[in-house]
């Protein structure tokens, strides 16, 4: 009876062992998993720090873009009011593009814009739509034979075709032209000629001699292409006598205009 006491004490004994020891290893298993735990709980806080800086990030994007986007409405209704004024009143039969083109994805280009102009018409007309001149001559001129005479007073000039410093018209543009010029002499005789290109296209002829003072006019009309010249003479063949007048009481002048 003592032996089997002995035997159970030491069953007893070595059973409170083996409970200590699962006891200590379903500790470290637990403390185990616990601290993995808190690694990920750690990751999963750093997961939404990083979240909420990268939200916070493209709020201020979006801002911007928003900016960008106000900007763009006043730069398109600026350049579409500058379409109008080009289309409307410059080249009403150009059909003119105004693209406006500006980064709104990129916020760092801001202030960087982009404008493209295109016109399907490239028959732009740089010279005006009227083309008339009107010039005198400031003093008595005695003229010789085939001289120019130089109107050095200009008083209309559309188009700047007429040099009052040589007398010349240079045509602007082709079309259909009318040319007066008058002549006032007094006591005297010439006979004028309007040349275009160094052709003759007309001439005037007074004989006032026996008369104070006197008049002659002439009147051209032709088809003047770009670039021609047009100007008056002296008769080549017939020098004249006198004096060509022009002063306040009556003036010699020279003018001309487009048709169409």
């Amino acid at each position: 009876m003592p032996g089997s006491m002995i035997v159970l004490h030491h069953y007893i004994r070595s059973r409170k062992v083996i409970q200590e020891n699962d006891f200590c290893l379903h500790f470290t298993k637990n403390f185990c998993y616990n601290c993995r735990l808190l690694e990920k709980i750690h990751d999963v806080v750093r997961l939404f720090s990083t979240f909420g800086s990268l939200i916070n990030k493209q709020r201020h994007r979006l801002n911007v873009s928003n900016q960008f986007r106000n900007m763009i409405c006043i730069k398109r209704g600026y350049f579409n009011e500058t379409k109008s004024y080009i289309t409307n009143k410059i080249y009403p039969t150009i059909d003119l593009h105004i693209a406006l083109k500006m980064d709104v994805c990129n916020y760092k280009n801001y202030g960087r814009y982009e404008v493209s102009v295109t016109g399907k018409s490239i028959n732009i007309e740089t010279t005006p739509q009227v083309i008339a001149f009107y010039a005198y001559i400031s003093k008595d001129l005695y003229p010789g034979a085939g001289r120019r005479l130089v109107f050095d007073v200009t008083k209309t000039n559309q188009g700047k075709g007429y040099n009052s410093h040589t007398g010349v018209f240079t045509c602007p543009k082709t079309g259909i032209y009318v040319f007066v010029w008058v002549i006032r002499m007094h006591l005297s005789e010439h006979s004028t000629e309007l040349m275009i290109n160094g052709s003759v296209y007309g001439s005037t002829y007074l004989y006032a001699k026996n008369s104070v003072d006197g008049s002659v006019s002439g009147t051209v009309v032709a088809h003047v292409s770009k670039g021609d010249t047009v100007y008056v003479r002296n008769n080549l063949a017939r020098a004249g006598v006198g004096m060509i007048a022009s002063d306040k009481d009556g003036k010699s002048t020279f003018s001309g205009w487009i048709l169409q």
